[in-house]
């Protein structure tokens, strides 16, 4: 949501926050409570994301997961290291990792933490000390 540190923040593929909100309430009033029904379609076996093994010693293997095990991975971490709402965590996986997906971004959506990635391993050590978080993962 806040785009400090992108690489190319200009790319026309990226697209503010804010005015993705805008264009989610004009659609909206196109087509209302269609975001409710397509949520109650969904069903927690539904697959979320295939998330590959990239190696240079075997080929690219796939590994399905399901939102139920999203959501239930990060369920129990918080179980095992509760997050207040407001605390900032750091993600320590890829963004782009299932790890990131079970263990950095569903603790966040689940209690409203504030999630981080930091732009480069060569700042972490400033960064950290910027934003001070409760949490590393």
């Amino acid at each position: 949501m806040d785009g400090e540190g992108l690489k190319n923040p200009k790319d026309s593929l990226l697209l503010d926050f804010a005015e993705a909100l805008k264009l989610g309430a004009e659609y909206e009033k196109t087509y209302p409570n269609r975001f409710e029904q397509n949520i109650d379609k969904g069903d927690g076996s539904d697959i979320a994301l295939i998330a590959y093994n990239l190696t240079a010693k075997a080929p690219p293997s796939g590994i399905v997961l399901t939102h139920k095990a999203i959501v239930s991975s990060g369920q129990g971490l918080l179980l095992r290291f509760p997050v207040r709402p407001n605390a900032n965590l750091v993600a320590n996986f890829p963004a782009d990792s299932a790890e990131s997906r079970c263990f950095c971004i569903m603790p966040h959506i689940l209690t409203g933490a504030i999630l981080n990635f930091p732009q480069n391993p060569e700042n972490v050590t400033e960064y950290m000390r910027k934003i001070q978080p409760q949490f590393v993962h």
